[in-house]
C-alpha cells in the first residue's frame, strides 16, 4: 500500500520548507529512521527521517523546490 512522505512542521514558525537535497532515489529501499532528504526551514537546514519503510517509488518535489507543510514530497510502496 502506498505511503505518502509529507513535509513535516520542523519549527513553530515554519509554514513551508525548501527541499535542499534528496539522499535517496526512486527504487531505493527505505528503512524507518533513514535520512531521506534535507529540508531548509525559515531558521535552519534539517534532516528528514523516514517514519515508514518500503521502496521509494515516486519523488514529487524536486531539489530546490518549496513545499507547504503537509504537502506530499514523495511516495513509498510499503
Amino acid at each position: 500500500m502506498p505511503v505518502n512522505i509529507e513535509m513535516p512542521k520542523l519549527s513553530d514558525t515554519m509554514t513551508e520548507g525548501t527541499l535542499i537535497k534528496w539522499h535517496k532515489k526512486v527504487g531505493d529501499n527505505i528503512e524507518i529512521g533513514d535520512v531521506i532528504a534535507e529540508v531548509e526551514t525559515d531558521k535552519a537546514t534539517m534532516e528528514l527521517e523516514a517514519f515508514d519503510e518500503g521502496v521509494l517509488t515516486e519523488i514529487l518535489i524536486q531539489e530546490g523546490d518549496k513545499a507547504e507543510i503537509g504537502a506530499t514530497l514523495a511516495v513509498l510502496d510499503g
